[in-house]
């Protein structure tokens, strides 16, 4: 039958749009999709073309409608989020706010000396969440004074902090059951107090040779970091007591000079992720000679004549495996961490099966920034502080030292004393592990005094050179090398 009506303009505008529509995506042809609109459900088949073109407009009124209601969704979902963001944000000033008032607390209890001024140049207010301030360039003020040869005298140590209160040497392995102290050569006298008798050698060299600042490695306090939560970056009571206890109160007067610190896996919580590491950052906005502002940082230190830019970088990626692995070594595993762990408010791994991502993703962020820092670098001497030991990422250290000048490399880790002079593993690169600073006990029996097992390392710098010697408990150097600048690219 032939269906026949007058339209005007408007109208037949209308049904264009409506029919183009309805024929895509397969383009049938209008007057198609007029026909089963009009023999449709919504028209009975006396109603013909009227009823069609009702239907078309009323489907458009439901798109229309349901283009609103979606344009609604999508401005109530805008909405939540911009109130998320800034209950957020607002809850980001407080914990700021709160951070700088606990670090003031416990900087009332310093002497005015020793505290951190955050007003000062430099100087910063606490950090919210521990990774707030990673590769960032420290700037507090320190003077360095040389003596009367012109040269600069520096300290290294690490893996100190034997256990609290009562400065016990954590009791180690030293191979295949040889557990300590019963059955691994143990040596009484050394082996129980070895932190103190590495202390007593330390202040008793500073006497002579004056150091300007020390070189810290990490491991900073045995078994398992400080006994608090991750999930606040405040140093709190708790934090400055064992700081008292374990640093100041056993170096004494060296616990007055800068220590240039990184953090070892034990400070993570050893075989877990989540004690108080974010702590011991935030206690460097209390303590002003407690630098370690991040994970990772850049220090330059002017001396006389001379600087040198240090590169304090987290290398514990390489204790942070998948939770079921090895789990006496793995700052990620299962068997020790509490259940539902979690250090995301503190600036840390969410959880447990994200903490092995979460210290490799950093890790591979830090050698790009290694890079750059290193590539733009004017200081005379270039140098990496950090925890792993010697031979870990050979290759990556080796071609900082030929293709960015990297020229020592200061590390931990492994219990004991290590030079290894122009090391050909490292393409020549001096690098040492200075792990013996008796917080745990050694890799071997130390075998009396003069065993290279605990001790320090003493840097006497210059700007042609530098003499790194390895002091024994002793007081006696047992090993030494000669450093000189490399060449930049």
């Amino acid at each position: 039958m032939a269906i026949t009506c007058t339209f005007g303009a408007s109208q037949l505008l209308f049904v264009a749009v409506l029919l183009v529509g309805l024929a895509a995506p397969g383009w049938v042809r209008a007057e198609d999709a007029l026909e089963a609109l009009a023999s449709g459900d919504e028209c009975s088949s006396e109603d013909g073309v009227d009823c069609a073109l009702n239907a078309l407009q009323r489907r458009g009124e439901r798109v229309s409608g349901s283009a609103s209601t979606e344009q609604e969704q999508q401005s109530l979902e805008f909405a939540a989020a911009e109130a998320e963001a800034e209950a957020e944000a607002e809850r980001l000033l407080r914990a700021d706010a709160e951070a700088e008032a606990a670090a003031e607390s416990l900087r009332s209890l310093l002497s005015p000396r020793l505290r951190y001024n955050s007003s000062a140049f430099g100087g910063r207010r606490a950090p919210a969440v521990a990774t707030q301030y990673d590769g960032l360039e420290d700037e507090r003020e320190f003077e360095v004074q040389a003596d009367g040869d012109g040269f600069t005298h520096v300290f290294a140590v690490g893996d100190w902090g034997a256990t609290l209160p009562g400065h016990y040497t954590a009791p180690n392995k030293r191979g295949p059951g040889q557990k300590c102290p019963k059955n691994c050569g143990y040596v009484r006298g050394i082996d129980d107090r070895a932190q103190i008798l590495v202390a007593n050698v330390m202040k008793q060299r500073a006497g002579i040779s004056n150091p300007q600042y020390v070189l810290n490695v990490g491991d900073n306090f045995y078994w398992s970091g400080v006994q608090e939560n991750c999930g606040s970056a405040h140093a709190d009571g708790l934090t400055f007591k064992n700081f008292a206890e374990g640093w100041q109160g056993v170096y004494g007067g060296l616990a007055n000079k800068p220590w240039i610190s990184c953090l070892g896996n034990h400070d993570y919580g050893g075989w877990q992720f989540n004690h108080g590491w974010p702590q011991q950052i935030g206690y460097s906005f209390v303590n002003r000679n407690w630098v370690m502002p991040g994970r990772y940082y850049s220090r330059v230190m002017n001396h006389p004549g001379f600087s040198v830019e240090y590169f304090v970088i987290d290398t514990n990626a390489f204790d942070a495996k998948s939770p079921d692995d090895d789990p006496e070594h793995n700052i990620c595993g299962k068997m020790h961490t509490p259940n539902g762990a979690t250090c995301a408010a503190g600036g840390g791994p969410a959880s447990l099966y994200s903490c092995k991502d979460w210290f490799w993703q950093g890790y591979n962020q830090q050698k790009g920034w290694l890079k750059a820092k290193l590539a733009a670098s004017r200081a005379d001497w270039q140098v990496v502080v950090t925890h792993f030991p010697c031979g870990t990422d050979a290759g990556f250290f080796r071609m900082l030292h030929h293709s960015y000048g990297l020229d020592l490399l200061v590390t931990g880790h492994r219990h004991d004393q290590e030079l290894w002079s122009n090391s050909g593993m490292m393409g020549g690169l001096t690098c040492f592990v200075t792990g013996g600073g008796g917080g745990i006990t050694s890799e071997h029996p130390p075998h009396g005094m003069d065993s290279s097992e605990y001790g320090f390392f003493d840097l006497t710098m210059s700007k042609a050179k530098m003499h790194v010697e390895l002091v024994a408990l002793n007081g006696n150097v047992i090993k030494s090398s000669w450093v000189y600048p490399k060449s930049r690219r």
